[in-house]
């Protein structure tokens, strides 16, 4: 902050020097994540931002039985109390998530933004109805990437270790959503999550910000909301 020393403050430490071997490494990481996949394209920006789901998994065995969509402001995805078919990931664009209760006006529970899933995992798992309504938020509408349950289940069969991992994290954010919901019921859930933060943790997606199977990434931010 200028002036600080001035003013009798130490002034900040400066933040550590990064290790050219540690750029090296990091540019090489993400050469293999887009190895194959031509720059511009809907699959190299889902990989690029949705780093929750291993790159190899998501070019090779998901999106294969994937299907792109392509959204206006205002256009609605899917309804609350829907038992969907597919994990709706944002790739370009903004989605918001609404609850509505009757003799009430909707609740915005959060907004899904770039690599992050409009609809929980877990939940497409289960087949439990979503708990709100998805809804296109960007002017300039949005870029959507429907991946089907019978996608999951192939990498379930795939990579067991590497699904049961990424379950586990959305059954984590599944939990902290649930206070965020019970927050925002008893009216103190603006105080925590602002409609316009992250909500009860932002991430690109049901879990974590992470590499193979889940495990978060250095760096990462929590898991968003629902």
């Amino acid at each position: 902050r200028a002036g600080a020393a001035a003013a009798g403050e130490s002034p900040a430490p400066a933040a550590p020097a990064r290790s050219a071997s540690a750029s090296v490494a990091e540019g090489q990481q993400g050469s293999r994540r887009m190895s194959g996949v031509e720059p511009g394209t809907v699959l190299h920006d889902a990989i690029a931002s949705a780093r929750w789901i291993d790159p190899r998994a998501l070019r090779d065995v998901l999106w294969p039985l994937s299907s792109v969509v392509t959204a206006p402001v205002g256009d609605e995805l899917f309804d609350q109390g829907d038992v969907l078919d597919d994990l709706w990931v944002v790739v370009r664009g903004r989605v918001s998530l609404h609850r509505h209760t009757p003799r009430h006006p909707p609740t915005l529970l959060a907004h899904r933004r770039t690599g992050q899933a409009a609809n929980s995992l877990l939940g497409l798992v289960s087949r439990t109805p979503v708990p709100a309504r998805a809804t296109v938020a960007s002017s300039a509408g949005a870029t959507l990437v429907r991946v089907p349950l019978v996608a999951w289940r192939r990498y379930l069969e795939t990579d067991p270790e590497g699904a049961a991992e990424l379950l586990r994290s959305e059954a984590l954010r599944l939990e902290r959503l649930t206070l965020y919901i019970l927050l925002r019921y008893i009216g103190l859930g603006h105080f925590l999550y602002p409609p316009d933060a992250p909500g009860p943790g932002a991430s690109p997606g049901p879990g974590p910000a992470a590499g193979r199977g889940g495990t978060p990434e250095r760096g990462s931010a929590a898991p968003a909301g629902p």
